[in-house]
């Protein structure tokens, strides 16, 4: 009884674990676009000044 127990709370914490870290990575993902995708603007602007 109590194995089964200590089994099946193993499996749920790894199951939460495991759709924590994918949120988070989700997260990081889209955190580094935006970061991404702001340094290429700025980019962009400091490469369009010369030229104007």
């Amino acid at each position: 009884m109590l194995f089964t127990l200590i089994l099946v709370a193993l499996i749920v914490s790894l199951i939460v674990v495991v759709i924590a870290l994918r949120i988070y990575t989700i997260g990081l993902v889209k955190e580094l676009a935006i970061m991404e995708s702001r340094i290429d603007q700025k980019i962009s602007l400091i490469a369009n000044k010369p030229s104007r």
